[in-house]
């Protein structure tokens, strides 16, 4: 699938099929857009481009005529019919011309056709991770309707990252509001087990941290 944008075009990437050159590029492209200590390393990021029954990894490639200048990775969660978005980057040079907002919207479209593949029907929500500072935060909660949601969420210190406190945040699409909140728990899980790969949840201290803060923002609530 590819779609154009003056001499700029974005195009789908079937992550089975990535050559090794292709591979190393995007990484380094999204650590010089997004901060090496915000990208997994190398390694762990050919792992997570592998398909389990459980995870569909889904790659986007923005180019400017032969030149690599975007990239955006997500993933369709099965358990949970939900897509969410890892990683995206664009060089400065390429910038603030809506390009984030095009990748965007062309990943959520592979998110529903890897829902329709599985669950006969569209996506329930779509998930991402920002920071407090993100410029992309009053978009995501006033033009797509997404939400944050109330825990202290942490991205894992794995894969070579360091621990990160962030936002998780969440936009409906199928299914509402209050029914997302309802299985949190559940998402919080399968985000943590199948794109971090975290094992033995009832040990990990930073986990469970995490659904203790849920618990309470609920009962405060």
């Amino acid at each position: 699938m590819t779609g154009n944008r003056g001499s700029l075009t974005v195009e789908s990437v079937d992550p089975t099929k990535l050559d090794s050159t292709l591979v190393a590029d995007v990484h380094d492209l999204l650590k010089v857009a997004i901060g090496g200590r915000d990208v997994e390393t190398l390694e762990s990021f050919k792992h997570s481009l592998v398909r389990t029954d459980k995870l569909v990894p889904l790659l986007l490639v923005a180019k400017k005529g032969n030149v690599l200048v975007g990239a955006m990775f997500g993933n369709y969660l099965t358990k949970l019919n939900a897509g969410m978005v890892i990683y995206a980057g664009v060089r400065s040079a390429n910038r603030g011309n809506g390009f984030y907002g095009e990748m965007r919207h062309k990943l959520i479209k592979e998110f529903h056709a890897q829902s329709h593949a599985h669950a006969k029907k569209g996506v329930d929500f779509v998930i991402s991770e920002l920071a407090d500072t993100s410029l992309l935060m009053e978009k995501y909660l006033h033009e797509w309707g997404a939400f944050v949601v109330d825990c202290e969420y942490l991205q894992p210190a794995v894969q070579g990252l360091h621990e990160n406190v962030l936002n998780l945040v969440i936009q409906p699409v199928s299914i509402g509001r209050i029914e997302i909140e309802l299985n949190m728990e559940n998402i919080l899980s399968e985000i943590y087990r199948e794109v971090y790969r975290v094992d033995r949840l009832d040990r990990d201290d930073q986990f469970q941290s995490m659904i203790q803060s849920l618990t309470l923002s609920e009962v405060s609530g």
